[in-house]
């Protein structure tokens, strides 16, 4: 039986999530908006390669670490195929987001390439949508340990 308290846990952890993944799709749009409607995309992109690169990829680094010790964590409650292929789903996400981020920020400016803004917005995007995938993990993790 499911009880009250990992009812409520899980339920905020699917609207925490749910709004994460709005906010992946809809930060990229408004940043791009924004420096694209007052001409700062060239200067954008300095300054994130300056500062929010190694933030995002620190940040990556971070929550994969988190959401293998919460995978981790219910090892020993045998999770349902739903939640293994969540726990993948994350980790492929962060995954992605830490070779992006090296690709944008040493292998790039080593080839001497121009930088796409669209690189920087997919970034931004993947940070929100691998911190809603770990909800998402942990969420399906909690209701199915809590019926064993």
């Amino acid at each position: 039986m499911v009880s009250k308290g990992t009812r409520f846990l899980k339920i905020v952890f699917v609207l925490v999530g749910a709004f994460l993944v709005s906010l992946s799709v809809l930060l990229p749009v408004l940043m791009e908006n924004a420096t694209n409607h007052h001409g700062l995309t060239p200067t954008f992109g300095s300054i994130y390669l300056r500062f929010l690169s190694p933030f995002v990829t620190i940040a990556a680094m971070a929550s994969s670490f988190i959401a293998a010790a919460a995978i981790l964590s219910f090892e020993k409650s045998r999770p349902s195929r739903f939640s293994v292929l969540l726990g993948i789903l994350t980790l492929s996400v962060f995954v992605a987001e830490i070779v992006l981020s090296a690709y944008v920020s040493t292998v790039r400016p080593l080839s001497a390439t121009t930088l796409a803004p669209l690189a920087i917005y997919v970034l931004m995007g993947l940070v929100p949508l691998g911190l809603a995938c770990t909800l998402f993990t942990i969420a399906s993790m909690l209701s199915y340990s809590s019926r064993s």
